[in-house]
């Protein structure tokens, strides 16, 4: 399993930068940006199947598939960003670090602590998903009409309810609840509050988002009316 998941996210980049087509249209300089992204939303929704799947069944290939499936990502993710040299990507190698431990210490609990980590990791992963879909669609609209700020305004507001209630309460309670167990850990439980907290940042940049959306949607109909 592990050769095959190794050379699964390099083939599936070459894929997607070999059928471009299929990625929708953009512009040529978001071209790889928007790969990226597909690929960390394959991501986030295979680690939730797997790990649906394992709570489901309790099967133990499907468990090591749902642990070797996002850390090899994230470890190949990090050798991107690193090697491409994106700074802007600097919080992302913290994140995929942490959730690398936190990943791998899964598989060292008992069943009870075990589907509770793991249950941790698919609310993370659920809070993402609004995140790439609304990145696809900044990336592929650039006529900014007042359709265009109708949609997106509804999508953020998708977004942040899916984030606010998937990485900070029920991921936040998992972790007032059970964090205790790993106390004897201080690299995992490092790692957990990090994940948490990186969270509360990234949802804070996507309420300001909004309303600067807001902002621009009611910008643009001001001026519209002025016009008429």
């Amino acid at each position: 399993m592990l050769p095959i998941l190794l050379t699964f996210w390099p083939f599936m980049e070459k894929v997607f930068k070999n059928n471009k087509k299929y990625l929708g249209n953009c512009v040529k300089e978001d071209e790889e940006k928007i790969q990226r992204n597909a690929l960390s939303s394959l991501n986030a929704i295979g680690t939730i199947i797997l790990g649906a799947l394992y709570l489901k069944t309790n099967n133990s290939l499907i468990f090591m598939a749902s642990i070797l499936y996002p850390i090899v990502f994230y470890i190949y993710d990090t050798y991107y960003i690193w090697f491409n040299k994106k700074e802007e990507g600097f919080a992302y190698i913290i994140h995929h670090l942490a959730a690398i431990y936190y990943i791998q210490c899964i598989y060292l609990y008992d069943t009870k602590m075990r589907n509770v980590m793991l249950s941790g990791l698919i609310c993370i992963e659920l809070s993402n998903l609004p995140l790439y879909f609304v990145y696809d669609f900044l990336k592929k609209n650039k006529e900014k009409n007042i359709n265009y700020y109708k949609k997106l305004i509804g999508f953020k507001e998708i977004q942040l309810t899916i984030y606010g209630f998937f990485r900070i309460l029920i991921y936040g309670y998992i972790i007032y609840n059970y964090s205790k167990e790993a106390l004897h850990q201080p690299i995992l439980i490092s790692s957990i509050y990090l994940l948490f907290f990186m969270g509360v940042y990234w949802l804070q940049h996507q309420i300001k988002g909004y309303f600067k959306t807001k902002k621009e949607y009611k910008e643009l109909l001001n001026k519209n009316t002025n016009n008429k």
